[in-house]
């Protein structure tokens, strides 16, 4: 038997639902120990059912309480749902329920208690009313720390999936973190699922299951697919994110915000090119598209559009399907007085019409509008467009070079190495690539081949890295 009347318990996080408590056997800890926590004491008499077939003696454990004395039938069906998974959680990364009771006139879920404080505690000092730092006082953490933690998290996470296990809340709330030796464990099993994959029926925001910040967009029920363990998978890149630089990477907590659209086009651009998951990628590039075109979140239109028309949707459509999205960024850009996106927007018009082979002629006139506005941002990623389509229209004195009596490559390519601009610098040797070969200037085909591959890391999402591979094959020197 447990009797939680042994315990002096502290509050280490208040929620709108819940407080969860560290107890401390009245025989290891004073009431002095705890005063200098500012915890509240309580000391409560009440009986709790033994864990079956475990019989051990407990200085510490951990205590979920509802915050309301009658708690709603969905909070106490979470306590159960987390208990019911005791003997599928593992100490070595969670927290394990060991009991359900009834204290304070209500039922509680009592937890071994690991050690450690709430993750969100380690991003700042000060606490506001609900028990978490407030924004204004968030902090990274120390990259050696954020590493170890990261280490730690990742582990329990892979070893929870295939338990045939989707926790679905992961969030600093639910981690507890120790500091001094980076590990953690997992909490906050209330909405943790079994199957391996279900669905998420639509519903406001404020009656979706879980945390809206660090939730995966299929959770919110807004897309047509499962949930399944990639959706912890995307809540722990969240946290990642958030201990390396201690803020969130979406500022709202609504998941369908006006920032949300651009950051979900965003996530999509990421998810195909770094992880090779074009087809997720794809979705969530449209529903950042949809947030815009639905729901009318206009303030990011043209950054939503620039990066779905060129970054996300070229993986599955063809270029000219993409053509119109294209116009609308530099039109919505333009009216909102974006320069760089709009100048970015003339860039990818004139990549693709010279993708889908359009004439050369056209594709000069769109270059040209495009340099004569991009000067204004002092954009030079049309610069070597222009000057591939002059070479092939064979404007140039040489074919396959862009020397003519408005550019000059020694120049240009001085200017670079003097006032170094990765992306541009790429895409001029990928112009460049492509310039020479079409001209049977092997040599001078590889020696710019070579010098844009150090820069593909700057351009893993753009169509120029398409065209790059296509002509080039790495590491042999040779082939072209």
């Amino acid at each position: 038997m447990i009797e939680l009347s042994r315990y002096v318990l502290e509050a280490l996080r208040k929620g709108e639902e819940f407080t969860f408590y560290r107890g401390r056997s009245k025989d290891d800890a004073s009431r002095a120990a705890f005063a200098s926590y500012g915890a509240p004491l309580i000391l409560d008499e009440a009986n709790v059912s033994q864990e079956p077939r475990r019989s051990v003696s407990r200085s510490r454990v951990l205590v979920l309480s509802p915050l309301a004395e009658y708690p709603a039938p969905e909070i106490l069906k979470s306590l159960e749902q987390a208990y019911s998974l005791r003997e599928e959680v593992d100490p070595k990364w969670a927290a394990r329920p060991i009991a359900m009771a009834r204290y304070w006139d209500r039922t509680v879920l009592v937890l071994e208690d690991p050690g450690g404080v709430p993750l969100s505690h380690l991003f700042g000092l000060a606490l506001d009313a609900s028990g978490e730092p407030p924004a204004a006082s968030r902090q990274p953490l120390d990259i050696r720390l954020a590493l170890r933690l990261a280490i730690s998290l990742s582990a329990g996470i892979s070893a929870l999936h295939p338990r045939g296990i989707i926790h679905k809340d992961i969030n600093p709330a639910n981690i507890l973190a120790n500091s001094v030796t980076g590990q953690c464990w997992l909490t906050g099993f209330g909405i943790a699922s079994r199957l391996s994959r279900e669905r998420q029926p639509p519903e406001p925001p404020e009656f979706i299951a879980g945390t809206l910040p660090y939730m995966a967009p299929e959770q919110t029920g807004r897309m047509n697919r499962s949930i399944d363990s990639r959706s912890d998978l995307y809540a722990l890149g969240v946290v990642l994110y958030e201990m390396l630089t201690g803020n969130l990477p979406f500022s709202a907590s609504d998941p369908s915000s006006d920032g949300s659209s651009f950051a979900y086009v965003c996530l999509g651009m990421i998810a195909g090119p770094n992880f090779g998951n074009y087809q997720d990628g794809i979705r969530f590039g449209q529903l950042g598209y949809e947030l815009v075109e639905k729901r009318g979140l206009k303030r990011f239109q043209a950054r939503t559009y620039t990066l779905f028309g060129s970054h996300v949707m070229p993986w599955k459509k063809h270029v000219r399907a993409c053509r119109d999205l294209v116009h609308r960024a530099f039109e919505a850009a333009n009216e909102a007085g974006d320069l760089v996106f709009a100048a970015a927007s003339c860039s990818n018009l004139n990549t693709n019409l010279l993708a889908a082979g359009d004439p050369l002629m056209e594709v000069q006139r769109e270059a040209e509008h495009g340099l004569e506005f991009a000067q204004k941002a002092r954009f030079v990623l049309v610069t070597p467009q222009l000057g591939l389509t002059r070479t092939l229209r064979s404007l140039t004195p040489k074919f396959g070079c862009f020397d003519d009596g408005q550019f000059d490559e020694l120049r240009f390519e001085r200017h670079l190495a003097s006032d170094p601009a990765a992306l541009p610098e790429c895409f001029y040797w990928i112009r460049k690539l492509q310039a020479r070969f079409f001209a049977g200037d092997y040599a001078s085909a590889v020696d710019a081949s070579l010098r844009a591959h150090q820069l593909l890391w700057t351009a893993p999402s753009h169509f120029e890295m398409a065209e790059y591979h296509g002509l080039t094959v790495f590491p042999s020197r040779g082939n072209i």
